[in-house]
């Protein structure tokens, strides 16, 4: 039997990442995420900018989330708490409304609802991640100073360590010529050691299939059918859609074929905090059914998404798990600087 695959689904959310825009003078040459102070390296080699506070002074990461005790910032020396919910991130690059955003930069509204403008990504994005594996986790929000759900990743967790994840090219990888169609492919995620194949259209991110890194007789190359949408846009709170769709093709160069029931829902608004700042979020829960044979194995997921950055936190169940606000991980991933 496959090692995990309906777990494909639930490392999708960690791979939508890109940062707003910045002015010139802002701009670093970089060549991965670490080389940048924000942990985003961009398609065209340079640094993603910094949040700065409501003056525009801070160089460090920080995005305010409403004043109090509830504001944070990576470095204590920028904890003011008179900036406005306004100031999650702010951008100095601010376009027109065009909606080339992996060119132009994606300016969030703070609307509540991400856009198809407001989920850009290219071939060539970086982001660094702070990874915990196997560990428990509180999934039970507190009430944020403004009232709204608050969750708090910042901290460490069990088996905490530094990931970076850039998108790739799939037409320029082995994998490319059974994907026709593709716009970029990701490492899904450490336990599973695959690389997710995605399409982004003007309305879903669709997951394709799931491939090994290189070619061989054990490799793996599994493709759904339908494609699996991963995020429908806008996405908004109270959102929900269902999906079945049949997993084929090889898996450890083993022959192999599976159906998966794909369950994801909208559930509400707030704030996160991570390692590199706070963001206004959409939570959003996903449950993947797989059935092979007779046997059904569920997973969960739970993926804090905001506005041009996409999934700041995702947290993966472990298998079979049957709360929907579950405390035993597989896997936690937070945005890093």
């Amino acid at each position: 039997m496959p090692r995990r695959p309906a777990h494909f689904i639930l490392y999708l959310f960690a791979i939508f990442v890109i940062a707003p825009a910045c002015g010139s003078d802002s701009e670093v040459a970089c060549h991965a995420g670490a080389d940048c102070a924000s942990g985003l390296c961009r398609s065209d080699g340079t640094c993603a900018p910094v949040a700065s506070d409501a003056s525009g002074g801070d160089a460090a990461p920080r995005f305010d989330i409403g004043g109090g005790n509830d504001s944070v910032s990576s470095d204590s020396k920028n904890s003011d708490t008179g900036a406005t919910p306004d100031t999650y991130a702010t951008d100095s690059g601010k376009t027109d409304g065009g909606s080339d955003v992996a060119s132009t930069g994606c300016v969030p509204n703070h609307d509540g609802v991400v856009s198809r403008n407001e989920s850009n990504v290219g071939i060539g994005v970086h982001a660094k991640y702070a990874v915990g594996l196997n560990t428990s986790v509180n999934l039970t929000p507190i009430k944020g100073s403004d009232g709204l759900p608050l969750w708090d990743f910042s901290g460490k967790y069990d088996g905490d360590h530094t990931a970076e994840l850039t998108t790739q090219d799939p037409a320029k990888a082995w994998f490319g010529k059974y994907f026709s169609g593709a716009t970029y492919a990701i490492e899904l995620g450490e336990t599973s050691g695959l690389i997710g194949v995605f399409k982004l259209t003007d309305t879903e991110l669709l997951l394709m299939g799931a491939v090994s890194p290189a070619d061989g007789l054990f490799a793996t190359r599994i493709t759904y059918d339908p494609p699996l949408p991963t995020l429908q846009f806008p996405l908004h709170v109270g959102q929900t859609w269902t999906t079945n769709s049949t997993a084929s093709g090889q898996y450890q160069g083993v022959i192999s074929a599976w159906t998966e029931k794909l369950e994801m829902e909208v559930v509400q608004s707030g704030a996160v905090k991570t390692p590199l700042g706070a963001f206004p979020v959409l939570q959003v829960r996903g449950k993947t059914s797989k059935v092979m044979g007779l046997l059904t194995t569920v997973y969960r997921t739970q993926a804090f998404v905001a506005e041009c950055y996409g999934a700041v936190a995702k947290v993966d169940s472990a298998m079979n798990e049957s709360a929907v606000d579950f405390t035993s991980t597989t896997e936690i991933r937070r945005l890093s600087p």
